[in-house]
């Protein structure tokens, strides 16, 4: 699991490197999802 968390903490990294809107919102819902997985 720590491997999973250091993942998401490069993903939301990677989030704000995005300058497209359209593509920011789906990758901000998309890691929200997967964080929501991962609390079950």
């Amino acid at each position: 699991q720590a491997d999973a968390g250091r993942v998401m903490l490069k993903m939301e990294k990677q989030l704000a490197l995005i300058e497209d809107e359209t593509q920011a919102a789906v990758f901000s819902k998309t890691v929200k999802q997967i964080k929501q997985a991962y609390r079950q």
